[in-house]
């Protein structure tokens, strides 16, 4: 029976790739979580030089806590990155702050979609104090709705042009491998707790299950080549 033989070693080398493709997927997000757990239990950063130096030697950086005692925000450009809460069209409104010669940009605040349109916060603040959460610049996936730089309207923060799209952003130096997710702007709030996002990682169970399919699939084609006499398992005589 070649047609059934053809079929089977197909179905099957599909059944491992997907339970191999599971297993390097079970290593990633496990190192992933480890590190994610690394830097919520670690202590936090106290200045961006530390950040940038943690970044360049791939230390655990994602969800790491920072406390700021100074930075200045000394301009008026913002720029304003999707944000979906409760089923609001909220928006994440990102301004550079400096610290030590150190530029990068931090979400202050959340506004709504109709602030958005009036939004004039262009206080120039300085000796701010800056605590919150360290984030990575992720990749968007793909999919995602097409930015519009003219109405300052963007869907992920690293889909900046490298020139930041307009001309009052684009003489801002700053790192854009990472900013920072600011939860209070005062030092009387310290106590941030250790962030962990919820991810999940049930990749073990996926690529056991797909495993498992291909072994089924192997035991009913031995089964059924051994009911049609073409396979026996023991000496007869």
């Amino acid at each position: 029976m070649p047609w059934l033989t053809v079929i089977v070693i197909s179905i099957l080398l599909i059944l491992i790739n997907l339970g191999t493709w599971q297993y390097e997927r079970l290593k990633w997000k496990t190192k992933l979580l480890a590190e994610v757990e690394s830097a919520a239990v670690s202590e936090p950063f106290s200045s961006l030089e530390e950040v940038q130096k943690a970044i360049s030697s791939s230390s655990p950086v994602d969800f790491r806590r920072i406390i700021l005692t100074s930075s200045s925000q000394n301009s008026s450009s913002h720029f304003f990155v999707f944000s979906a809460e409760n089923r609001n069209i909220n928006w994440r409104v990102f301004k550079p702050i400096t610290s030590s010669g150190v530029t990068v940009f931090a979400s202050l605040e959340t506004i709504s979609d109709s602030d958005k349109l009036r939004y004039k916060n262009y206080v120039n603040r300085n000796n701010l104090p800056i605590v919150g959460y360290v984030r990575l610049a992720r990749e968007v996936t793909t999919g995602a709705p097409k930015n519009t730089p003219e109405e300052n309207r963007w869907f992920g923060f690293n889909q900046l042009p490298d020139s930041h799209g307009w001309n009052d952003l684009a003489d801002i130096d700053a790192d854009m491998r990472f900013y920072i997710d600011v939860k209070s702007t005062s030092l009387s709030n310290t106590s941030l707790k250790a962030m962990r996002p919820d991810i999940r990682n049930n990749h073990m169970d996926y690529m056991l299950t797909w495993y498992s399919f291909a072994i089924i699939l192997l035991i009913i084609y031995l089964i059924i080549h051994h009911r049609a006499g073409r396979l026996k398992f023991y000496n007869e005589n």
